[in-house]
């Protein structure tokens, strides 16, 4: 009603289902205004220089979630964490590209759903 287009809830910090009942709560509100919601899953970290903060631990999206997320919440977007910031911390027995077309192909199948 101020003029948004379009809004993002980042209950990324929260356990998932919390975030889920969050996100789809800001979505039934957003919507009824004609407003778009993008999610949230996971988190990429913080930088010494981010004005943003973060969070030491990382928490990547895990692909399954993806599909899940979206239908419970019926959120219009969705940020993922498959990276980290500006790529610079290094993790181990991380496989980011197949965690990325498996994320990817889960929200293209959610959308042609």
């Amino acid at each position: 009603r101020c003029g948004f287009t379009s809004v993002m809830i980042d209950g990324s910090l929260l356990a998932y289902e919390d975030n889920v009942k969050l996100t789809k709560t800001v979505v039934e509100l957003a919507h009824g205004v004609d407003v778009s919601v993008e999610g949230e899953i996971g988190t990429i970290g913080a930088l010494s220089d981010s004005v943003e903060g973060g969070v030491e631990q990382v928490t990547y999206t895990k692909p399954e979630e993806v599909t899940d997320f979206l239908t419970r919440t019926n959120a219009d977007t969705l940020a993922v964490a498959i990276g980290t910031p500006k790529l610079t911390i290094k993790y181990q027995n991380y496989d980011m590209k197949k965690s990325t077309h498996l994320a990817v192909s889960a929200l293209h199948s959610h959308l042609l759903s």
